[in-house]
């Protein structure tokens, strides 16, 4: 069973990520703590802020924080943070998402 993380405000069809299967973005959102409200089977609601995205992109360029990843999933990293951007709220600048 995975964890796939879809915005509250309107639940899509795909997900914008998986919890299970995007192990480097699960790396950086549990480096700035954005995993702790999710319970045991790491589904819950997390908010990723405008700065959150910032922060991971520094992580992204540091080699030893990515040193253990292929760049393919360095990649697909980067093309998720970038379908975050998107998501972002206009006003408020951060996305709320419902892991489950």
């Amino acid at each position: 069973m995975s964890v796939r993380a879809y915005r509250i405000e309107k639940i899509k069809e795909k997900p914008t990520f998986n919890l299970w299967h995007d192990e480097l973005l699960m790396k950086m959102l549990d480096k700035l703590g954005k995993l702790d409200t999710l319970d045991e089977d790491q589904c819950g609601i997390i908010e990723i802020t405008e700065q959150d995205i910032k922060d991971m992109e520094k992580f992204l360029e540091d080699k030893e924080f990515t040193k253990l990843y292929e760049e393919k999933e360095i990649e697909r990293t980067k093309e998720i943070l970038n379908e975050i951007k998107k998501e972002l709220d206009p006003k408020f600048k951060y996305a709320t998402y419902y892991c489950y």
